[in-house]
């Protein structure tokens, strides 16, 4: 678990100084507009599912060969994974972690204690469903 602690404070750390590099912190904003517009991406990854919006894997983003053109690897982004349940999971990922760095929250420490509690609850937890 050491390593995915370091790797997700990295992860934060990356996300949240792109976030404040294109101005997303310049002004104070309250932590429920904040909750609510990570809400609003899961309400989109949900809309993306029931259209049944899945990313394509008929183009890497990830390949090099695709990242040297920035026109080129926008219009692909648009074409094979923009506004897909991917995607907007994707964003609701990079708005929570880019929170959790403005907040300064070692996330990864919470996510590892809950981890631990949670595999020493019962089953369901102790619920119906």
């Amino acid at each position: 678990m050491r390593g995915f602690r370091k790797e997700l404070k990295e992860i934060t750390k990356v996300i949240h100084d792109n976030a404040v590099k294109k101005g997303f912190w310049s002004k104070e904003v309250s932590l429920g507009t904040e909750l609510m517009r990570i809400v609003t991406e899961l309400g989109e990854a949900l809309e993306a599912d029931r259209k049944g919006h899945r990313a394509s894997e008929l183009w890497d983003p990830l390949d090099r060969a695709n990242q040297r053109n920035p026109d080129s690897f926008i219009a692909n982004f648009i074409t094979y994974r923009k506004d897909t349940l991917e995607d907007e999971l994707a964003d609701a990922f990079i708005m929570l972690m880019s929170l959790v760095g403005e907040l300064g929250i070692d996330l990864a420490k919470h996510v590892e204690a809950k981890i631990i509690f949670n595999s020493l609850r019962p089953p369901l937890h102790g619920k119906l469903y």
